[in-house]
């Protein structure tokens, strides 16, 4: 059923956010030792898989001294760790503020930045991400 893929995460084929369409059934058979009915179908789903150096759009869920933790597509959480922030933000008060001459915009939590991803490990049904800001 629907509820039992979307979101699930595998390794090869990522997140599964939404199951678009049943496109059609390609087999089914009862098993033998459970009889359980076995439905096989082809999917369109749409999916997120986080890949190195790839560049997303995420929402700041928590800032803390050590780094900052951003939300792609309300899924997928990266880690910015605080030793990659690049001289255009600096830490005040568990607040970014992005110098004078960035038009001093504070960036806090809810705030969208673009983020890019550096590092990835998959284990236990899901995805960690290490990134840097992309500005």
């Amino acid at each position: 059923t629907r509820k039992q893929l979307e979101g699930n995460c595998t390794e090869i084929i990522g997140h599964i956010i939404k199951i678009l369409e049943v496109k059609r059934i390609l087999d089914n058979k009862i098993e033998n030792s459970s009889s359980d009915i076995v439905i096989s179908v082809e999917l369109l789903v749409d999916t997120f898989k986080p890949e190195v150096n790839m560049v997303e759009n995420g929402r700041i869920i928590a800032i803390y001294t050590d780094g900052v933790l951003i939300e792609l597509r309300g899924i997928q959480k990266v880690l910015i760790p605080a030793n990659s922030y690049k001289k255009s933000h600096v830490m005040k008060n568990s607040t970014f503020l992005e110098p004078i001459e960035s038009n001093g915009n504070e960036i806090r939590v809810g705030d969208t930045m673009d983020v890019k991803i550096n590092a990835i490990m998959y284990g236990d049904h899901s995805f960690s991400c290490i990134g840097e800001f992309n500005n």
